[in-house]
């Protein structure tokens, strides 16, 4: 289920507060960034996962206009799987950052075996402070990056700075569709590493930062289209390979990594109901 919106600008936008990262740090789900641990086991695993799969993804792409001639950042690429994806189906030059070094190290390995290290570079940074000069890029993307980060007018604002005139900046984000009781609002913020919020949220940052002709498009996750999407990165090599890997990290020797792995096998059947994903889009004018 899908429901789309535009916007033109920012008085068509409650303002909404900003929400700090609220995960706890002395909470063993999080490391000592605040981040979630369960990175660590996705780059172990050499795969990370945002909501909608490789459909939003190419769905995100299309919308911000990509093409061959486009310079693209990939903000926190992850474990890597999204940029080869991005090079062998576009044949853009793409540069790929993220936070954390072992994602980084994962990602370099996909571009080797995806053979697309000539299209692509890969760098750690932060977003909230980019390594990158003032209209640098025609697009930036992030998927699943946006709501681990704690000054999110920085980050907005870092994301307009770097685009060139009349680039877009896209977003995937897991968002609440509908109001989940007190304990499955709890197990939400487990399983993503910090509370999910609404689309408004993301729109009235877009607009915060000076992005304007919004487009904004919210899905509801259904289990089977969600782990069939999830498969769009893979051809069935990559596949046994990542199921191989699974079971190393399943059963390796560290408690807290198998734990995780076993957790995030066991969600329960409701456990999609209350949130989707959204594909927010903004032009730099």
């Amino acid at each position: 289920m899908k429901r789309s919106s535009t916007y033109g600008g920012p008085g068509e936008q409650e303002n909404i507060q900003e929400m700090p990262l609220v995960t706890d740090k002395s909470n063993e789900l999080v490391d000592e960034r605040g981040l979630p641990r369960y990175f660590d086991m996705q780059a172990k695993l050499g795969y990370t996962k945002h909501i909608g799969g490789a459909g939003a993804t190419r769905e995100l792409l299309n919308l911000c206009q990509i093409s061959s001639e486009k310079t693209l950042l990939n903000l926190g690429c992850g474990a890597g799987t999204t940029t080869p994806f991005i090079v062998n189906n576009y044949n853009c030059d793409v540069v790929a950052i993220d936070i954390k070094e072992n994602m980084l190290e994962s990602a370099v390995k996909w571009a080797k075996r995806k053979e697309v290290t000539g299209k692509a570079r890969f760098t750690v940074a932060d977003a909230q402070y980019l390594p990158f000069a003032n209209e640098s890029f025609d697009i930036l993307i992030c998927e699943s990056v946006n709501v681990f980060i704690p000054d999110k007018r920085q980050a907005f604002g870092e994301y307009h700075r770097v685009l060139k005139p009349g680039g877009a900046l896209g977003i995937n984000e897991a968002v609440l569709t509908k109001e989940p009781p007190e304990n499955a609002a709890a197990l939400l913020a487990d399983y993503v590493g910090n509370d999910i919020l609404p689309t408004a949220f993301w729109v009235d940052r877009f607009h915060a930062a000076g992005f304007t002709k919004l487009i904004s498009r919210e899905y509801q996750v259904q289990m089977r289209d969600e782990s069939r999407s999830q498969l769009g990165f893979f051809t069935t090599r990559d596949y046994l390979g990542l199921l191989c890997n699974m079971l190393k990290v399943t059963f390796g020797q560290d408690p807290y990594v198998r734990d995780l792995a076993k957790r995030s096998l066991s969600n329960p059947r409701d456990f999609y109901d209350f949130f989707g994903y959204g594909l927010i889009i903004g032009w730099k004018s």
